[in-house]
């Protein structure tokens, strides 16, 4: 990934905890509101040396005491100390204005597999099967790497990104170490993301790998068949018939 010099823009004033100027841990001066999400708002900034930075500011709902606060700082610390091939790492985290959490990591000078589907969509085309593979190889090859020390938790198309020269993983462990039944209520909330939530996490149990592997499963059935949704119930009816057996 390469990294560069951010430019400033100024932009009015957002529903959201920062704006354009504003500096996140005193340390981050925020550009610009990129996008909101299950996991939080994130920003585009730059950090003491001018370089972007994407800095992902958790709801204050995800982590309501010091103690859940600490316990998921301390293992996003955990992560950060190792490299994990075509997964972004998280190189700084904190507590920022009215206590909130934020995570920073490196820009990814890319694109979000969402806004290329949409895009695809929209022009009334589907990706090629070279392409389909090549993106379901960068996932699972990221999340063999990922998996050896955290379940991702968050595998969705808004959480995969394309660059010129990879596939890679972003807010990766950062579901997984959140307070299981607060992460299933606000993924409740994200409609978009809920054909990829495998249902013992919608129930409120801890993500772990089988659950990235059910994402894995509808994201691929997407990619294929254009349609996440119908292939999630098919994997809850066939989960349902072998308990049944």
């Amino acid at each position: 990934m390469t990294t560069r010099t951010a430019e400033p823009v100024t932009i009015a004033r957002p529903a959201a905890p920062y704006a354009s100027g504003d500096r996140i841990g005193g340390r981050y001066e925020v550009l610009e509101a990129f996008g909101v999400g299950p996991l939080g708002t994130t920003y585009r900034a730059r950090d003491p040396d001018g370089m972007a930075v994407a800095v992902k500011v958790l709801p204050t709902q995800l982590l309501n005491t010091p103690v859940e606060q600490q316990g998921f700082l301390d293992a996003v610390t955990q992560n950060a100390r190792r490299t994990f091939e075509h997964v972004v790492p998280a190189i700084d985290a904190g507590l920022g204005a009215s206590s909130t959490v934020y995570i920073v990591s490196p820009w990814i000078y890319g694109v979000s597999l969402r806004r290329m589907l949409r895009a695809y969509r929209a022009a009334e085309r589907q990706l090629a099967p070279d392409q389909v593979l090549g993106v379901l190889l960068g996932v699972a090859s990221a999340l063999r790497e990922f998996h050896t020390a955290s379940a991702h938790g968050a595998l969705y198309p808004e959480s995969i990104h394309i660059t010129a020269d990879a596939v890679v993983l972003a807010d990766a462990g950062l579901a997984a170490a959140l307070p299981p039944a607060r992460l299933a209520s606000q993924m409740e909330h994200h409609p978009d993301v809920l054909p990829y939530i495998a249902p013992e996490v919608r129930a409120g149990k801890r993500c772990n790998a089988g659950a990235d592997f059910y994402s894995f499963g509808a994201l691929a059935s997407e990619l294929l068949f254009g349609d996440a949704a119908l292939t999630a119930q098919a994997q809850v009816n066939l989960r349902a018939l072998e308990g049944s057996v």
